[in-house]
């Protein structure tokens, strides 16, 4: 089949195609382009490619992901835009502890991402449901941090949360952060830490800390911020 360019070159110029498949000879690629917008109206859009690029910012009003994880979404927009989620593919559970005044790893609650540029930041999300000592003037405190031992970088913390009066508090810590001094090194680690807070000469007496599992849902939400 012959090949041919179409051309449209006044205002006045329309093409309507009516296919349910528009594909390109096996050896070459079907590329369209606009000096402006292109502008695609559908209920449902199901792009399913290897490598989708685009030399324009792509505008998404949604993006609705079915099932109950997404793991590794990428998107490449002029660039690679790469999404790093943890949530119920891999359910955050339970991590409370009587242990005071230092920092505590809970089990799973670290995500990696591969950055497609070393000039990249990283938007950082955690979602974590917590409880409070129903004790006075005991807290918790939340860290990110970035890499793996021996090599950990303090990315952002929030400390001292909870009530000084000795009542129960039940709530959700939202850490937010754009981490711009990514290093050089694939793939990047971060993790969530929490500590503790008693009073020198003081016990915890009822364990606190991290609620998960299908009831308290977690997540890490790893977003790249492409430059070049």
């Amino acid at each position: 089949m012959p090949r041919k360019l179409l051309q449209f070159n006044s205002e006045t110029d329309n093409i309507k195609i009516t296919a349910t498949h528009i594909k390109s000879a096996d050896d070459v690629s079907l590329n369209i382009e606009s000096v402006n917008n292109i502008n695609i109206t559908s209920s449902n859009i199901n792009l399913t490619p290897s490598d989708l690029s685009l030399n324009v910012p792509l505008k998404v009003p949604a993006i609705t992901v079915s099932g109950e994880s997404l793991e590794d979404f990428i998107i490449n927009v002029a660039g690679n835009v790469n999404i790093a989620v943890e949530n119920s593919g891999n359910i955050l559970q339970t991590d409370i502890s009587n242990v005071p005044n230092i920092w505590i790893t809970p089990a799973n609650y670290n995500k990696d991402i591969s950055l497609s540029s070393f000039n990249s930041s990283v938007k950082i999300e955690f979602k974590v449901n917590y409880i409070a000592s129903p004790e006075a003037n005991q807290f918790i405190s939340f860290r990110v941090t970035r890499g793996s031992n021996p090599d950990i970088s303090i990315v952002f913390q929030d400390c001292s949360l909870g009530t000084d009066v000795g009542a129960t508090l039940r709530s959700i810590y939202y850490g937010n952060f754009i981490d711009t001094l990514v290093p050089e090194s694939n793939p990047v680690t971060y993790t969530l830490h929490y500590k503790l807070h008693c009073p020198p000469g003081d016990n915890i007496d009822t364990s606190f800390g991290i609620l998960g599992g299908v009831n308290n849902r977690n997540y890490i939400y790893l977003h790249e911020l492409y430059k070049a």
